[in-house]
């Protein structure tokens, strides 16, 4: 008969163990929600962006609080919700324009559903800056000209990255340019452009803007005026067996595609110059850069791009300042040629030399001898072709003695 009135209590016990089963997750999760809180950046200004990633697998998260708290007391809600779910994935975005400045704490707290109540939390420390950084730009020269270069050298009061650049493209042959950091910070930039000769003298200006880490941005606007330059002529009378290079396409063109070749390289991202660059050899100038010239009567026409400096063959060619070689060979037009990458798309040549004393790779110093001065080439006599180039443009070198860029 006892077994009979255990038979009744089968159903009960059943049932029991059913929700027991049902509801284990509730009685046997001991573990609190798992938060992983995420910022883009510690230093924000008018936003605040990050992610959220609550997690429960057990009985699940009851409740979510997210919110700014600042040592002032301040506090900001973010985020909140009620109901039992496994996980929460959110991206964060916050307006902080009406933030005050300061250091603040993102704090994210959870509860899950069971009868244990566990909570956890997680937290970032953050700074509210609306502060846009300070810069100090310098022009150099203040008032380029017409076929010459100009330096932007920025200084920042605090770590800073480039924003948008613009530029008149009638007179630079762009609408932008790029800086180039110069300190391990990120406080110190510069961009060397150069001047079409095909410009236009007159008022022009430069705009700039740079963001600090937090995102606040700081715009210059700089104008200067353009000075014009009168570019002479020069007839020149090649012997008859030079004159070929005025009108063979076929040397012409095998010189082109081989400074093709090193004008495609990337060069150095770093700057290797130092200071004002020296005159490469001693002697007079006897053609300027810019100058037209008109050889044997007209039979060829071009634009003068460096400077001759007249000087006894053999004499020693130095480098005007430090940089990397990254041409020396035979052209058929400038004859035995070196080209010195000094960084930042900064380039100069030394043409028509009697000899080479460096090879490609090799890195040089100011004053370092590279060659000597001689004639070969379309060269009516010996003498250095000195030219400079800023990235792909050429400019007159005569201003890279005087102006430190």
């Amino acid at each position: 008969m006892r077994w009979r009135r255990l038979l009744k209590f089968i159903p009960t016990f059943i049932l029991v163990g059913v929700a027991a089963y049902l509801f284990r997750p509730f009685y046997l999760d001991f573990s609190p929600p798992a938060i992983q809180l995420k910022l883009f950046s510690e230093r924000c200004g008018d936003r605040l962006l990050g992610s959220l990633n609550a997690m429960d697998d057990k009985a699940g998260i009851a409740e979510m609080l997210v919110e700014i708290r600042g040592e002032n007391g301040f506090k900001q809600p973010i985020f909140s919700g009620k109901g039992r779910r496994k996980g929460i994935e959110k991206e964060l975005s916050v307006d902080l324009r009406f933030v005050p400045e300061g250091r603040y704490k993102l704090i994210a707290e959870a509860r899950d559903a069971s009868i244990w109540r566990n909570r956890s939390s997680s937290q970032v420390e953050f700074v509210v800056d609306h502060t846009p950084p300070k810069l100090d730009v310098r022009l150099t020269p203040s008032s380029p000209k017409i076929g010459g270069a100009i330096s932007i050298h920025v200084r920042a009061s605090e770590p800073v990255y480039p924003g948008m650049t613009v530029v008149d493209p009638n007179l630079f042959g762009r609408s932008s340019f790029t800086f180039h950091r110069l300190d391990g910070e990120g406080k110190v930039f510069l961009a060397v452009l150069g001047l079409s000769l095909e410009g236009k003298p007159g008022r022009s200006s430069v705009y700039l803007s740079f963001n600090d880490r937090a995102g606040n941005r700081s715009d210059e606007r700089l104008e200067f005026d353009v000075r014009p330059v009168e570019f002479g002529m020069r007839f020149i009378a090649l012997p008859p067996e030079k004159a070929k290079l005025l009108t063979d396409r076929r040397l012409m063109e095998e010189d082109r595609r081989r400074l093709a070749r090193v004008r495609a390289m990337a060069g150095s991202e770093r700057k290797l110059w130092r200071g004002r660059f020296l005159m490469p050899v001693e002697g007079i100038i006897t053609s300027r850069f810019g100058e037209f010239r008109v050889y044997n009567g007209g039979l060829a026409r071009s634009r003068h791009m460096g400077v001759d400096i007249k000087a006894e063959e053999g004499t020693p060619v130095r480098a005007a300042n430090d940089g990397i070689v990254i041409f020396a060979g035979r052209l058929n037009v400038r004859g035995n040629t070196v080209i010195i990458d000094h960084g930042l798309g900064v380039r100069s040549h030394y043409c028509h030399l009697r000899s080479i004393a460096v090879r490609e790779g090799d890195e040089v110093g100011k004053g370092d001898v590279i060659g000597e001065v001689g004639s070969t080439g379309r060269a009516t006599g010996p003498h250095l072709h000195w030219a400079i180039e800023v990235n792909g443009r050429f400019v007159d070198p005569i201003e890279w003695t005087r102006y430190e860029f």
